[in-house]
């Protein structure tokens, strides 16, 4: 799984493109959304609440699941028509069988990595998807796909927002301070997660989201968002983090 990121990395600066990502060093330590929420720019807050109104009027709810619960006849038609539309809108030569593979192989055989699932109130089938994954000291935000017809319902900035909430209340963990005379020695805290790692592309969406860019030339700050290690289990705080909308607009 290491290959996955370093694919990722490689393909960056291929490119040219930045990474956005988010520091946990430049938000604070906290569960509260509103918090958290208040100490991004005002520019970031107004799109973000913008886009929450949205998610609120289609009433969506969330279930987060490991992806080892992938499932063909729930998941695909998310992945296909998602697919279908990038492909459709891009100027690239790349198949949507080339696109759609990639992007399927990486989530049917990443190890560790966690689905959420987005459900129309009516429907028994998610009608989003966005899969992330924690690796040394990085939350990946990895991959997101929507059904065209929920384009505007404001899924991607409610799950980019939720994914700075887990690192916001996650960060830190407590260790035990081991010496040569003694293993019970008082708990420290110790930062976990030092960077969510918003990959590349959506270069707009993701400042409007609070992100910021790392050029591909900056080789620590590049070395750092994509480290080679294993996948690792998020814990479970991360993965059910919530997000209650009606206290960010209250």
């Amino acid at each position: 799984m290491p290959l996955v990121v370093s694919v990722a990395k490689s393909e960056s600066i291929g490119e040219g493109a930045d990474t956005w990502y988010v520091a946990a060093d430049n938000i604070p330590i906290t569960s509260d959304a509103y918090e958290l929420l208040e100490s991004c720019p005002k520019r970031v807050r107004k799109e973000i609440r913008r886009k929450l109104r949205a998610y609120e009027k289609r009433n969506l709810k969330v279930v987060s699941k490991h992806s080892d619960y992938l499932s063909l006849w729930k998941d695909m038609p998310v992945l296909i028509d998602h697919e279908r539309k990038v492909v459709n809108n891009s100027d690239s030569v790349s198949s949507f069988a080339e696109e759609f593979l990639k992007r399927f192989l990486v989530i049917f055989l990443g190890t560790n990595g966690f689905m959420d699932r987005y459900f129309a109130a009516d429907a028994t089938k998610p009608v989003a998807l966005a899969w992330f994954v924690e690796q040394d000291r990085v939350l990946h935000a990895f991959m997101y796909f929507c059904e065209e017809a929920e384009n505007d319902s404001g899924i991607w900035f409610y799950q980019h927002f939720r994914m700075m909430l887990r690192l916001a209340s996650h960060s830190i963990q407590d260790v035990t301070r081991t010496t040569e005379t003694s293993i019970d020695s008082p708990l420290l805290q110790e930062r976990r997660l030092d960077y969510l790692n918003f990959q590349v592309h959506q270069d707009f969406a993701k400042k409007c989201v609070g992100g910021s860019p790392c050029p591909c030339d900056d080789d620590d700050m590049i070395s750092s968002l994509y480290p080679f290690a294993f996948f690792r289990d998020p814990t479970t705080q991360i993965v059910e983090t919530t997000l209650d909308c009606q206290k960010v607009l209250s």
